[in-house]
């Protein structure tokens, strides 16, 4: 993988800096670092830059699950008030007002949850991919130091 490649590069510049004067810091070739972070950045698995688009569309997701909900509850209650002005119907209108809000709330309630749980579901098979790359580079990591 190429990844591992690049961060044993950048562990051996590391290893192989020459130390600053009177510190434990070392010093570095900027430059060099830079390039190889770039292209640790070019050859990241595409889970970890999914992982970014789920959480983009995990918010675009509850937003307009919020603006439906407001939506829904503003024409919710521009009925209800347009019932109880017509005089002869006003209890029906006052039971059908409650329950169009009732159901609305419960829908935005639902499509809430649904969102959370899909956003929940996939940032967890992330989470799994991600702790196997992990476990991919430690693994690697101590195989180059010796500690079989």
């Amino acid at each position: 993988m190429r990844i591992l490649t690049l961060l044993d590069e950048l562990e051996a510049i590391i290893d192989e800096a020459k130390p600053a004067p009177l510190s434990s810091k070392v010093m570095v070739d900027r430059d060099q670092l830079l390039d190889i972070i770039d292209d640790i950045r070019m050859n990241m698995p595409d889970v970890i830059r999914q992982a970014e688009q789920i959480a983009h569309q995990r918010q675009r997701i509850l937003s307009d699950a919020d603006a439906e909900a407001k939506s829904v509850v503003s024409k919710a209650e521009k009925q209800a008030e347009r019932l109880v002005n017509e005089h002869e119907i006003t209890t029906k209108a006052y039971t059908m007002a409650e329950e169009v809000l009732d159901n609305t709330q419960k829908n935005a309630r639902e499509i809430r949850m649904g969102a959370i749980a899909y956003a929940d579901d996939v940032l967890a098979e992330l989470e799994r991919a991600m702790q196997q790359q992990l476990g991919l580079v430690q693994k690697n990591r101590k195989e180059l130091k010796g500690d079989q």
